[in-house]
């Protein structure tokens, strides 16, 4: 189960309550001691992509990358839920299907507010036009999101930060509902 959201989304405070769930935190890769944030860092590395300012598109990284992706997968599938969270996953999501045809993915989401809040709570002031390109950014982030959704609906599932994480129960059975067996949480 992986999980994705833009930063500043919130998408990270899913991870405890995935994993009161019963998913476990993926581990490295035992064949390249890499895990899975390592593996997303070189990946989009090297392609020159800034992950924290571009808008997320799907990549066909390669088989070296694959490659690299697989070894994560055999060393955690002794676990029937396993995963972890990383906004780079945006551009991977493809790849990680292409690795795995059971991959669930908990697409991440927060309110145009709480996203703006959320990028500018270390300031003072809120200028216009800092606001205005958190908008731009939040509607590329969840447009993405939810097309991705919307072409993966079996294999995803569209969960809103804060609801999640006051009512972890829901988030569960939500999924759950969504996914049948394949993600006994």
């Amino acid at each position: 189960i992986l999980t994705v959201g833009a930063p500043g989304s919130g998408y990270e405070q899913l991870d405890p309550v995935l994993n009161a769930a019963g998913v476990v935190p993926a581990r490295p890769s035992s064949q390249s001691g890499h895990g899975p944030q390592a593996i997303a860092s070189m990946l989009l590395a090297s392609m020159k992509i800034d992950p924290d300012s571009a808008v997320p598109r799907q990549l066909q990284p390669g088989k070296v990358w694959e490659d690299l992706a697989v070894g994560l997968a055999v060393s955690n599938m002794e676990h029937p839920l396993w995963g972890w969270s990383d906004h780079r996953l945006a551009w991977l999501l493809d790849l990680w299907r292409g690795i795995d045809t059971e991959s669930l993915f908990v697409l991440a989401y927060c309110s145009p507010t709480d996203y703006v809040l959320q990028r500018r709570r270390t300031q003072e002031t809120l200028e216009p036009a800092a606001i205005q390109a958190d908008l731009r950014h939040w509607q590329e982030w969840h447009g993405m999101l939810l097309a991705y959704h919307l072409r993966h609906l079996e294999h995803t599932g569209l969960v809103n930060v804060g609801a999640a994480c006051a009512d972890p129960q829901a988030l569960a059975q939500g999924l759950q509902s969504s996914w049948g067996q394949q993600a006994a949480l």
